[in-house]
């Protein structure tokens, strides 16, 4: 999935109905494993790091780290 830096996302997490309201800022890689990564937004004013497994949606649409 493709964002640019500034774009408001709104996620859903894996297992959760609320949404979260964000700005996508990037997607950074794991250091723990090369076939993962973070999706880095900003929320409430505060930059958060979201690990892809826990992703489900990203604006209504099904996550796949592989897309």
């Amino acid at each position: 999935m493709d964002f640019h830096k500034g774009e408001k996302i709104t996620i859903v997490l894996r297992g959760k109905i609320k949404p979260i309201h964000a700005t996508f800022l990037a997607w950074m890689p794991s250091l723990e494993a090369e076939d993962q990564v973070y999706l880095l937004v900003e929320c409430k004013g505060q930059q958060r790091r979201i690990h892809d497994m826990f992703i489900g949606k990203i604006n209504g649409k099904t996550f796949n780290a592989t897309a």
